[in-house]
């Protein structure tokens, strides 16, 4: 109860502080201005210098020869595809390490070393590693949709 009391007190004596601090030092009002302008305000704004129309316009840059840079070394990505464990980038320059489970229409599954499953879109990861696996959803194979037909004669024979 003692300790109750005793914030409680420090607690109005700090208020009652703070209010008579700044009676004492109460601010003019409006505050003046000074970081604008050193001029005083007359209320009206100064009028646009005119603009001459018929000044010479300035001279136009001149064209510099255009240098092609080099190609950049386009990233193996089936070497890289190879990988079970894949270090996964994001935007913010986060790291994971995860096995991919699936990229389709512009989301990847993976699920982490330590078990964890998740899914989320490829806007979130860095531009390689988002196009790293826009090239593994290109090189999955299509699943079977319900309009083809399996010959399980021809696969196990009569």
């Amino acid at each position: 109860m003692k300790l109750v009391f005793t914030v409680l007190l420090c607690s109005i004596l700090s208020a009652i502080a703070g209010y008579v601090i700044g009676l004492k030092h109460k601010p003019e009002w409006p505050l003046p201005n000074k970081a604008v302008s050193d001029k005083p305000d007359t209320g009206t704004p100064e009028p646009l210098p005119d603009f001459d129309w018929n000044a010479e316009a300035p001279p136009a840059p001149v064209p510099t020869p255009d240098i092609e840079p080099e190609p950049a070394a386009k990233p193996d990505y089936a070497a890289r595809a190879v990988l079970s464990i894949q270090k996964l980038t994001d935007k913010q320059g986060r790291e994971i390490r995860a096995t991919i489970l699936s990229v389709k229409e512009g989301t990847v599954a993976i699920r982490r070393e330590d078990g964890l499953s998740a899914s989320f879109p490829l806007s979130l990861l860095s531009e390689e590693d988002a196009d790293f696996c826009r090239y593994l959803e290109a090189q999955s194979q299509p699943e079977p949709t319900a309009e083809e037909t399996i010959d399980w004669d021809a696969i196990f024979g009569d």
